[in-house]
């Protein structure tokens, strides 16, 4: 019963999400951004982009979506929290509304495989996550991609389980930066977000600062550290 009861309220966010975005971008008529080009953008500093990203979209529930476990089947990936198949005819729809800036949250986790110390990504996964994103790049805009929703990440040993899980994230985001090393800065990468932690048996929401310090600044001070 509560597995029906937690779907219904899946379906009613989802169905509420695409009825507000629907009514936004039919109802909303934006400034039309300016063309974001790479000639321009490798000369900008960090702020300078930062301002010229404009107004930005949020892309969720698609390539976030988890739970369906193990599948070759990369739409059903997609669509598992009741949203359709990304279309580039979405994308410029969203662009043509005044937005400049597209937010991809994405999963990797069920599409990872894990053999003798080596994390993986699926090449059909990291296909799918570069077509939806050239929908938006090739169309001019910023991307941001990032890693959402890691089941890996929560555990109740969190704080003392450094090792295992800095090799994982810097594994996943090695091979994403390799992947899309022939991209330019309207490509951005977001670290990580909506992390939980498992904290004596309760579930809490942790922001991401004391995450990556755990992750990464960790290694940083080992490395200073006198010997």
């Amino acid at each position: 019963m509560l597995k029906v009861k937690q779907l219904g309220r899946r379906l009613v966010s989802v169905i509420g999400a695409a009825a507000i975005s629907l009514s936004l971008l039919s109802g909303i008529n934006l400034t039309k951004p300016a063309e974001v080009k790479a000639a321009t953008v490798s000369d900008l500093s960090a702020n300078q982009i930062t301002t010229n990203m404009g107004l930005g979209w949020n892309l969720g529930n698609s390539l976030e979506s988890t739970g369906r476990g193990s599948s070759s089947n990369i739409t059903a990936f997609e669509t598992y929290w009741g949203n359709p198949v990304v279309t580039e005819s979405l994308i410029k729809a969203v662009k043509a509304k005044g937005f400049s800036t597209i937010r991809i949250p994405v999963s990797w986790y069920e599409h990872v495989s894990y053999d003798n110390g080596n994390y993986t990504i699926d090449s059909k996964w990291l296909a799918r996550v570069k077509q939806v994103v050239d929908y938006a790049y090739n169309n001019d805009m910023y991307v941001i991609i990032n890693v959402h929703h890691e089941n890996w990440i929560n555990r109740s040993d969190f704080a003392s389980s450094y090792s295992s899980m800095s090799a994982e994230l810097k594994a996943i985001w090695k091979q994403i930066a390799t992947y899309f090393s022939e991209y330019d800065q309207r490509l951005i990468f977001e670290g990580m977000t909506s992390i939980s932690a498992l904290l004596a048996a309760k579930e809490q929401m942790i922001n991401d600062r004391p995450i990556l310090e755990i992750l990464f600044d960790k290694e940083k001070k080992q490395k200073k550290a006198p010997n």
